[in-house]
């Protein structure tokens, strides 16, 4: 009898094939669940900032980041796409600065966040994306979106000088 012959049936040892693809198939499926748990829970507080500011500008894509990176600033981000001109029209882009600005204070509370970053891109067919960056902190942000409260007071009113303003100091 010869090496290559054998009187033993092959048996094949160790996990049988149809158990790795059913294994594969159970780590794939834990694997993208475990994804999407991540991002939902990633984005969930700026979800609906996310759909205001898509809804407002139409195919800007924004997306929507806060938290601190690496021990700086506890930061918002703001990143999306425009299709006016960023390097001539000062106007519209200070009015985009604005809206945004306005959208996340009506849908985040931004006393949170010490820093705001907006950053907006121009993309243009066959050339280089034009991008723009706003990066102020949060204190001066809030300043310019809160409303400066005047006091008046009535001009028709008459004030009584009191009997103490109007006698002479008593040594």
């Amino acid at each position: 009898m010869s090496a290559l012959e054998s009187t033993q049936p092959y048996t094949p040892k160790g996990i049988p094939g149809q158990y790795v693809v059913i294994g594969i198939l159970i780590f794939a499926v834990v694997l993208v669940g475990g994804i999407y748990l991540y991002w939902a829970e990633h984005t969930r507080k700026f979800r609906p900032l996310t759909f205001a500011i898509g809804r407002e500008f139409k195919n800007s894509l924004p997306k929507i980041e806060g938290g601190r990176h690496k021990g700086g600033p506890n930061t918002l981000r703001i990143v999306m796409k425009v299709f006016f001109d960023l390097e001539g029209d000062e106007a519209q882009y200070q009015e985009l600065v604005k809206t945004v600005a306005t959208r996340a204070s009506q849908f985040l509370t931004l006393a949170e966040y010490d820093q705001f970053e907006l950053h907006v891109f121009q993309p243009r067919p066959e050339k280089e994306e034009i991008k723009r960056s706003y990066v102020r902190p949060m204190a001066e942000v809030l300043a310019q979106l809160s409303p400066v409260k005047l006091i008046t007071v009535p001009s028709n009113r008459t004030v009584e000088p009191s009997a103490e303003a109007t006698s002479p100091a008593q040594p």
